[in-house]
């Protein structure tokens, strides 16, 4: 298949060089809808092209200063694809990070958790609560997007309520989060109406 003139690579290989280029390109929409058309059907070069560039991500061979459009198309493909094997990609990721990354890069990769199918909310309240800074923001973002869409037991919002109370982080400015987190689970508690639309977008986008 050819995309803006271009023949997309079959080879593994191949695709992750064609990718870090083409990413950057015009046609970008159509290249990373192709590769997740590509990996819905479980295509293997595609999927090794994938986690060839999580990898390097992971090692810094990728960083997202340089390469943001490259990485963010893969994670929206990831929180598309929503499966079971999409979603540990991920969360290994985040559990893997030993640098920083921007916090825009959190908010996007932590705000497409919740799309997937089988969203571990423990191993996510683990991140909230840990003492890595950065790993702890990917919990507290996806957390509060979770408790928005009311998709929290009882349990786990007690839990969510009692990290909030005493959360603190130095590396991220994460108190709107946290203080409109606390005021949606009050306002659960006592069945009154809380956020509209506009509201929800706010804080979540």
């Amino acid at each position: 298949m050819k995309i803006g003139g271009k023949k997309f690579p079959a080879a593994s290989g191949e695709l992750v060089e064609f990718l870090k280029v083409e990413s950057e390109g015009l046609f970008s929409k159509e290249i990373f809808d192709e590769l997740r058309k590509r990996s819905k059907l479980n295509d293997k070069n595609s999927w090794s092209a994938i986690y060839q560039i999580m990898r390097d991500a992971d090692s810094g061979k990728l960083i997202w200063a340089l390469h943001n459009r490259l990485l963010s198309g893969i994670f929206y493909i990831l929180s598309q694809i929503g499966d079971s094997q999409a979603y540990r990609i991920v969360i290994n990721y985040i559990k893997s990070m030993d640098r920083g990354i921007p916090i825009g890069a959190i908010e996007l990769v932590s705000g497409l958790l919740p799309a997937f199918k089988d969203v571990d909310v423990g191993e996510l309240l683990g991140l909230a609560k840990g003492k890595d800074e950065y790993k702890s923001s990917f919990g507290i973002i996806a957390l509060s997007k979770l408790a928005i869409e009311n998709r929290l037991s009882e349990n786990e919002k007690a839990e969510l309520e009692n990290i909030l109370k005493t959360y603190k982080n130095h590396k991220h400015y994460l108190n709107d989060y946290v203080e409109s987190t606390l005021s949606l689970l009050e306002d659960l508690k006592n069945g009154t109406v809380i956020f509209d639309q506009a509201d929800l977008d706010s804080l979540i986008s």
